[in-house]
């Protein structure tokens, strides 16, 4: 039987136990662990079994359906390849940095199935013939969450390719990139409860007919244009437009042969909170309908603009005041 010394000996041992143990899958803050799944927890960062130094490396001797949890510190990779199902979790987004330096083309390449949770991505700035201008994230895939993370100072922040669908992108910062935030020409994606503060050119360019695409519950303040929304069926609902130099730039494109179909290629605006409504009326939207024929025929990538006209939209029912988004940058 345990006298009562050696009673109140365990007992504080057990308390230094839980103070020191090391941070682990099994331990991670509400915000992280149902994220988790079935599969192995493998670790960057750290030490100990199961860890790696290079998130690259962990993703290759990773198993569909298991998850890659980063220490926080700062990372120098690029083109970060995900091609499998996998939860690329990190520590702290503030503190998990993935740095392109200005030296690279892309941070993270997605295909189907993956998950990027809780990581700050920065400075990737470099053309590249694939992607584009510097691209933070690249989505090349279907079903893809991306959660909780700060996407600051690349030129392009998240590059969707043509025809991706059931992507979700929710709880981001976008902060200081320098064409677009996100650029999105796919279908069947959520963007929602998201701050774009201070970017240049365009917080999001959502184009070229995308459909069931809802942007909304997100910030939108101190950009130079908050939406740039080019022939898209986009439901554009309940955001914030703040201090942006413009809300909303609005163009219809048709080209030749396609003028029936304009009508179902235009966005819908309802219960935005913009801080420059009269309160008196609908929020009008400004934009452009702009037809173009394509010559010759067979090439489409050479165009002549025909005419274009002033178009206007509205948002009829706007909020009276701001909505309560809540992200900390």
């Amino acid at each position: 039987m345990m006298n009562k010394g050696g009673f109140c000996f365990l007992v504080c041992m057990l308390m230094i136990s839980s103070v020191f143990m090391p941070v682990s899958a099994t331990a991670l803050s509400e915000k992280t662990s149902h994220l988790l799944t079935k599969g192995n927890t493998l670790y960057v960062g750290g030490s100990g079994p199961n860890n790696y130094t290079k998130i690259q490396d962990a993703i290759d001797n990773a198993n569909e359906g298991d998850t890659i949890f980063v220490y926080h510190r700062t990372y120098y990779e690029h083109t970060i390849t995900i091609s499998k199902k996998l939860n690329l979790i990190g520590e702290d987004r503030n503190t998990t940095i993935i740095d392109g330096q200005g030296l690279f083309s892309a941070g993270i390449h997605i295909e189907d199935g993956a998950t990027i949770h809780g990581f700050t991505i920065q400075r990737f700035t470099i053309y590249d013939v694939t992607t584009g201008p510097g691209t933070g994230i690249f989505i090349d895939g279907n079903n893809i969450t991306i959660s909780d993370n700060i996407i600051t100072m690349c030129n392009q922040g998240i590059f969707f390719k043509e025809n991706c669908y059931q992507i979700e992108i929710c709880n981001n910062v976008f902060f200081q990139n320098t064409y677009y935030s996100i650029y999105l020409q796919s279908r069947a994606c959520s963007i929602h409860d998201n701050y774009f503060v201070s970017n240049q050119n365009f917080a999001i360019d959502v184009m070229m007919g995308t459909r069931l695409v809802s942007i909304d519950q997100n910030q939108f303040e101190d950009n130079d244009v908050g939406i740039w929304a080019r022939s898209t069926r986009a439901t554009i609902s309940r955001n914030n437009f703040i201090n942006n130099a413009k809300h909303i730039d609005l163009r219809w494109d048709v080209r030749f042969l396609t003028l029936p179909f304009v009508f179902f290629r235009t966005p819908s605006f309802s219960e935005n909170y913009w801080d420059d409504w009269n309160g008196a009326r609908p929020q009008i939207i400004h934009g452009y309908f702009v037809y173009w024929i394509i010559l010759p025929p067979w090439d489409p990538s050479v165009e002549i603009l025909v005419f274009s006209s002033p178009i206007v939209q509205f948002d009829w029912h706007p909020a009276q005041e701001p909505y309560d988004i809540s992200l900390e940058m």
